[in-house]
């Protein structure tokens, strides 16, 4: 017998509510270019024939994704922040890789270089990155900042700068910088951090490319899902993962 499941579990998707009255979102279908408000019973639901994981949530999910959003919001986290752009929700899980391997893949869980999120609301977001590319983030700071102290102090010795203008040069790399050494920061200390507008941008566009037809808004804002797909044909019938 065949019945129903959602690859996005309702717990999720009741985080992306545009009628919470009525458990209604509003939705951008990739394939017509269409918008339309639904109850979340008809939207990212698959027929399951045999072999295919049920992906039911249990009690024990639902508990800790609650958890996991009173304790981020209790320390003032927002992944989209005011007046920036929301969270979109498709696929769920998202992966992504800059690095290539030659003929083999670079998406999977254990491969160097992976990112992988998952929104868990429409203004939290859950991110697991290979510790390589902290690593990578982290000594590139360093260099650059020794870098930059390193030509300052020889200019300071060679009497074309003061010790006040070196200062106020490293003062001013850090600033440009701020970013990056707070995402280093908080990382370390298990810190929640919050997105920009290029941050978020980049995570709906993951989240409309894994789409395999359907995209959840909670502000019905799809302005940058229908410019994916527009400057993206291929995108409009999402990506697979598959066994190499």
């Amino acid at each position: 017998m065949t019945q129903n499941q959602h690859y996005v579990p309702k717990f999720i998707l009741r985080q992306f509510l545009a009628d919470t009255d009525g458990e209604r979102v509003a939705v951008y279908d990739k394939q017509t270019d269409k918008t339309f408000v639904t109850s979340i019973r008809n939207v990212m639901p698959e027929t399951r024939h045999g072999k295919l994981t049920q992906t039911r949530s249990s009690p024990q999910h639902t508990k800790q994704h609650r958890r996991i959003r009173a304790d981020n919001r209790h320390k003032g986290f927002s992944a989209s922040g005011a007046r920036r752009r929301t969270q979109l929700l498709s696929w769920g899980v998202c992966l992504n890789n800059m690095q290539t391997f030659g003929p083999y893949g670079n998406l999977g869980l254990a491969v160097t270089g992976i990112e992988i999120y998952m929104p868990l609301a429409s203004d939290l977001l859950l991110c697991a990155w290979c510790p390589s590319l902290l690593s990578a983030l982290r000594s590139d700071y360093e260099s650059a900042a020794r870098l930059r102290q390193t030509e300052a102090l020889g200019r300071v010795m060679a009497g074309t700068m003061t010790a006040r203008q070196m200062k106020e040069s490293m003062e001013r790399f850090h600033a440009t910088n701020q970013p990056a050494a707070s995402l280093l920061r908080d990382a370390a200390e298990g810190i929640p951090v919050s997105s920009n507008q290029d941050n978020m941008d980049y995570y709906n566009s993951l989240q409309t490319s894994f789409a395999s037809r359907y995209v959840v808004c909670q502000q019905a804002d799809f302005a940058l899902a229908r410019t994916f797909c527009l400057e993206n044909p291929n995108a409009k019938h999402g990506r697979r993962m598959g066994a190499a």
